[in-house]
């Protein structure tokens, strides 16, 4: 793919507006995530490549996006339980600030 410049915006868009135009573009969000991205994260609208960056961050080891029905199965506390969920909670909350503050002196926010 070359590169371009294009921006991807969902302001106005229904959720399966947003849907299809991720289809589209095949990248593998949800339109929540997406609509996240753009009003909480960037606070404008995403260029195709910031979205295809937050897709990849998102299948990352840390992120648990497609294993996080499967953990919510395990025992978290009991007598066999040394810390429970809290690790996971800990591991993504250091790894969110940490990919945050790389985005904003990337993108100077």
């Amino acid at each position: 793919m070359a590169f371009t410049t294009e921006i991807v915006d969902f302001n106005g868009l229904d959720f399966k507006s947003v849907q299809k135009k991720l289809s589209d573009l095949n990248i593998p969000l949800t339109p929540d995530e997406a609509i996240r991205i753009q009003n909480d994260m960037l606070g404008r609208a995403p260029s195709l490549a910031e979205l295809i960056l937050f897709s990849i961050q998102g299948s990352e080891h840390c992120s648990y996006k497609s294993s996080r029905n499967h953990l919510k199965k395990f025992v978290t506390d009991g007598p066999d339980v040394i810390l429970g969920a809290l690790t996971t909670t800990l591991h993504n909350l250091f790894h969110m600030k940490a990919q945050r503050r790389a985005w904003e002196e990337m993108f100077a926010m």
